[in-house]
């Protein structure tokens, strides 16, 4: 999924008030497995790896197991952070008796959840941060592969794929849910929260999540005030990350939905940072009419998804 659509149903607008969460295990680690050697970036200390999770217990139990087992690390320089945006903090089952540190920000919205796991990650005096999302799976050598680039390229923000995770029969909606991928060290403009490593120190120039961004794109509005500030983000694409995919996404109306939200989103933020609003409204126009003029032959031959999709994202350009 590109930067612009969060893959997840976050809570809407964000309410007054602020309720300091709870936290446990402030000095635990993520488990040392034999068998990978993880290098830390040059001058770094501590590296904390946050989830932000909201009412999938399951799928963070699942993410949290995986990770002992997937992500060995330096011992003392790594931590599990976990940020629980359910108001009713139902991932504390999940994380009880585990070694890693719990805050619950109970203001709805992945924008203050991600803010959240900033600051108690410079309340750890971390000086890395890696974003994954709560339903993915990191593979073996994820966390070596982004501190890797890091050091060969070096960077503030290294980025890597989320690749969705089927089963046989939705492989049909795979070219439809694969995002774009470079060779690792390619310079990149935009990044998705749901696979980042990010220089704390660096973000002090840009700033936090942007609350207005609450229900999604909030990677793409704080990834391209990165990019404004002159910040160096590149791609390591062994980082690999899978996202188990249902039927609730792999579905033509999802993925239509999809991509005309990615439009808005991506316009939102151009006329925000101040972008051309003529040429989006030329490449949206151009995306609406060609698509609508290619539909009824691309219907006949298989490829009626696939130029709806196209279209829609001009569709929400303009609505942006």
């Amino acid at each position: 999924m590109c930067a612009a659509v969060a893959a997840r149903r976050w809570p809407g607008p964000a309410r007054p008030g602020y309720t300091r969460g709870e936290k446990g295990g402030d000095s635990s680690l993520l488990r040392h497995r034999p068998g990978g050697q993880t290098v830390a970036p040059a001058g770094s200390s501590l590296i904390v790896i946050a989830i932000c999770t909201f009412r999938r217990p399951e799928a963070l139990s699942r993410l949290l197991d995986h990770l002992n087992t997937t992500a060995p690390v330096l011992e003392g320089r790594a931590r599990v952070l976990v940020v629980d945006n359910d108001p009713a903090a139902s991932a504390r089952e999940a994380v009880h008796g585990r070694e890693l540190t719990f805050a619950h920000e109970p203001r709805p919205g992945v924008a203050h959840a991600r803010n959240r796991a900033l600051a108690e990650a410079r309340r750890l005096g971390a000086a890395w941060l890696a974003f994954l999302d709560d339903d993915e799976l990191p593979t073996e050598g994820w966390l070596d592969a982004l501190l890797g680039t890091q050091r060969e390229h070096p960077a503030d923000v290294v980025a890597g794929p989320v690749v969705a995770q089927l089963s046989p029969e939705l492989e049909w909606a795979r070219p439809y849910l694969t995002r774009r991928r470079y060779p690792s060290g390619t310079p990149v403009s935009y990044w998705g929260a749901g696979n980042v490593l990010l220089r704390l120190d660096a973000l002090e120039r840009v700033g936090e999540f942007s609350p207005a961004y609450s229900s999604g794109g909030e990677d793409t509005h704080l990834s391209a005030r990165c990019a404004r500030a002159g910040l160096r983000m590149v791609w390591c694409d062994e980082a690999l990350v899978s996202e188990p995919t249902d039927a609730s996404r792999a579905n033509p109306e999802w993925l239509i939905g999809r991509s005309r939200l990615a439009g808005e989103i991506i316009a939102r933020v151009e006329r925000e940072l101040g972008a051309s609003l003529l040429r989006r409204r030329i490449n949206g126009l151009f995306r609406i009419v060609a698509g609508t003029l290619a539909l009824p032959v691309a219907r006949l031959v298989g490829r009626g998804l696939k130029v709806e999709i196209f279209r829609a994202r001009g569709e929400g350009m303009l609505r942006g």
